[in-house]
């Protein structure tokens, strides 16, 4: 009964720790593809730059 309990709460520990490193994950996910996004507007001005010079 007592060691039920303690799987228990253990179990639920691991789902929080699992949901944490999953929203972890979205967030560097969300951040590769802003950096990617922000590579491509800088490569764009470079361009714009160099056609102006």
């Amino acid at each position: 009964r007592e060691e039920q309990a303690a799987l228990g709460k253990e179990l639920e520990t691991t789902k929080a720790e699992l949901l944490d490193l999953k929203l972890k994950r979205d967030k560097v996910s969300w951040c590769s593809a802003d950096i990617a996004e922000s590579k491509m507007r800088l490569q764009e001005l470079a361009d714009c730059l160099r056609a102006a010079l």
